[in-house]
């Protein structure tokens, strides 16, 4: 999986830095790692890996994964995050996200990177825009 730990504490440490950009709470950030102790996030967040499990590096997976197909959406990932999805029942991203289910961010991932390549394929410009009830939809 990683060739090293040094590759897995650059991975681990990045993850954790595109957390904090997305201005999230302590919370939503448990919830998204899948509700861990908040002494070992902090432990994760200094270095100390011994004690991270599988299913955590997976969900810092899928975070990366999602900073990556936002970089090119003209929404700051932040705000883009808090806006309502008519496909999510009207939920948030951060919603679904915080479940605390693996699968719930990778459907998040898996939404941004299919309407990506949908819109592009179709011409548009790939960008959201929000619905006059709030409902975020791609073009």
């Amino acid at each position: 999986m990683f060739e090293d730990r040094g590759q897995l504490a650059r991975t681990v440490a990045g993850a954790f830095r595109i957390l904090d950009s997305w201005n999230l709470r302590g919370d939503e950030v448990r919830g998204i790692l899948g509700f861990p102790f908040g002494a070992q996030i902090a432990e994760w967040r200094h270095g100390t890996l011994e004690s991270l499990p599988n299913d955590v590096l997976v969900r810092l997976r899928h975070v990366i994964a999602l900073y990556r197909a936002l970089k090119n959406t003209p929404v700051e990932p932040a705000v883009w995050l808090r806006l309502p999805i008519a496909q999510f029942g009207h939920q948030t991203p951060l919603d679904r996200m915080v479940s605390g289910d693996p699968a719930d961010l990778l459907a998040i991932v898996t939404y941004v990177k299919t309407h990506q390549l949908t819109s592009s394929d179709a011409g548009g410009s790939g960008a959201p825009i929000v619905e006059p009830r709030g409902a975020t939809k791609w073009r």
